[in-house]
């Protein structure tokens, strides 16, 4: 800490020592130095704050010495180093001071750019409206100048503003007038940069890939035409990706092929990782996963290495579905839970940029209120987060009870045929004790004459027996015989002293003979 106060206490003294070393009367060639070393003094300052102090004090000590035109570049160079050290606040003031200073000493170019410059501010910070209001004053300004490349430029920037708040319709309207201006000049590289914008907007907010790959076709052959091997390779890039969603996948692949391979001559890593992640969902389209994941991979560990945290989100999303789709639920888990950390991190960052915008620009109560609502916004991201885990884990309940489903169904079907096993089984003893019946029902017909003959009965007694048995009367019993009710009462009463029965049932019951295997 004390190093860190000797530095600034020097750096205090350095600037009041270069104030007073200053003649009352310089040369516009030696201020213009007093510039350059103030600004470059100013840079070796680190920390924020310190540097926001320095730059308002070397500011105030510039006005006595400097025109407004040496403090309105000295102000405009702030700006530029508050603007690469992210603090769009004081880069947006001291913006403003220049364009202020440029104005007072009569040079409305300048303080025209300064307005544009205060506009990228305003689009960077999120001020969406704003940055519109204002390049639309920069636009008019260069057309009252007859400055057609910065007004067509000017319509251009707020195409692409649009785009950012979503508003497809007013992007194209802007975007080709622009385009208009540029085809007026014959200027064809910055009308393929619209037709490419115009492109994207069809794309990506209108969700209309044909007419997106009409106005990148136009785009591409500009490019091509003019040897932009970058540009032609992103344009290239993104019509693979409208061909996919075409599913025209042989053109998607020449084109991604083609894209590839000038990227790799330009070493251009970031147009490498897109190639590889369009290749990864031409083979998702097409139903290949594995051969998909393997592109999402190698695109997802070059993003990595870029810190890319929105690619690296989409190409979580997209692993997270091919896993889910392969069954791999403990990879796809693992997918969503780092895209979700991504997620909240990007977030939790883009919350704190605004939160400290709302602190510049509101009071303490709309400043709360910003901050609750951010808040609740995080809060319900994490939600999100917690709702996603929990369909993931319903996905895995659902798979494990389809699998114990399955094995239940899989036991219970060799229940069932151990039980018809059983059946057969048991059906074949059934069959086989049926035989030994059937066999033994054989050999008593054998014995049935022999059994009667015990009882001394003679052929006709017996036959008469087998009629009683029956249950034919007597006189149906004489008729099948062909005799005399007479004969056959005397036959019966025969047999009823043989058996020493006293009735037909006592007579069946003695002799005990199945009948039915002596059917006439």
């Amino acid at each position: 800490m004390k190093y860190k106060l000797l530095f600034y206490f020097f750096i205090a003294i350095y600037f009041l020592i270069s104030c007073e070393n200053q003649p009352n009367k310089q040369t516009r060639e030696n201020k213009t130095n007093v510039v350059i070393e103030s600004i470059n003094a100013l840079k070796t300052i680190s920390d924020p704050d310190s540097l926001v102090y320095f730059a308002k004090q070397k500011d105030e000590q510039l006005q006595l010495l400097l025109s407004d035109s040496l403090m309105a570049e000295f102000r405009q160079e702030l700006g530029v180093v508050f603007y690469q050290r992210s603090n769009y606040n004081v880069a947006n003031d001291y913006f403003l001071k220049s364009e202020e200073s440029y104005s007072a000493a009569n040079l409305p170019l300048q303080a025209t750019q300064m307005l544009a410059n205060r506009a990228v501010i305003n689009e960077l910070r999120g001020n969406y409206k704003e940055a519109i209001a204002i390049y639309l004053q920069v636009s008019e300004y260069f057309k009252e100048q007859n400055d057609s490349v910065s007004w067509g430029a000017a319509l251009g920037n707020i195409g692409v503003v649009y785009e950012e708040m979503g508003m497809a319709d007013k992007a194209i309207y802007y975007d080709k007038l622009s385009l208009a201006i540029n085809l007026a000049m014959h200027d064809t590289l910055r009308a393929a940069s619209k037709y490419n914008n115009i492109g994207v907007a069809f794309s990506e907010l209108k969700n209309n890939p044909d007419s997106a790959v009409y106005y990148y076709t136009i785009a591409h052959k500009i490019y091509l035409s003019n040897g932009n091997a970058l540009h032609s390779a992103q344009v290239g890039n993104n019509l693979g990706l409208q061909y996919i969603i075409l599913k025209k996948y042989d053109l998607a692949v020449i084109y991604l092929e083609n894209a590839g391979i000038i990227f790799d001559s330009l070493n251009n890593i970031q147009g490498k990782a897109l190639v590889l992640q369009y290749k990864g969902q031409l083979y998702y389209a097409q139903g290949k996963n594995a051969k998909a994941a393997d592109y999402f991979e190698k695109a997802k560990a070059i993003f990595k290495q870029l810190d890319s945290k929105k690619n690296l989100i989409e190409i979580g999303d997209l692993l997270s579905n091919i896993y889910t789709d392969m069954r791999n639920y403990a990879q796809a888990t693992k997918m969503m839970h780092d895209v979700n950390i991504l997620k909240d991190s990007l977030m939790s960052v883009e919350n704190k940029k605004i939160i400290a915008d709302m602190e510049s620009k509101y009071q303490l109560n709309e400043k709360n209120n910003t901050i609750e609502i951010l808040q609740l916004k995080e809060e319900l991201a994490q939600k999100q987060i917690k709702n996603q885990l929990v369909f993931i884990g319903f996905i895995i309940i659902v798979f494990l009870l389809l699998a114990f489903t399955y094995y239940h169904s899989v036991q219970k079907n060799k229940h069932k045929e151990k039980e018809l096993r059983l059946e057969l089984q048991n059906y074949m003893l059934r069959i086989d004790k049926l035989q030994i019946a059937a066999d033994e029902k054989g050999n008593e017909s054998r014995s049935t004459e022999e059994k009667l003959k015990h009882f001394e009965l003679s052929d006709r007694e017996i036959e008469v027996l087998k009629f009683i048995a029956k249950g034919y009367k007597n006189s149906e019993i004489a008729e099948k015989l062909f005799v005399s009710q007479n004969t056959i009462k005397t036959h019966i009463k025969n047999i009823y002293t043989k058996l020493n029965v006293r009735n037909r049932v006592e007579a069946i019951k003695m002799v005990d003979v199945d009948w039915n295997l002596h059917d006439e």
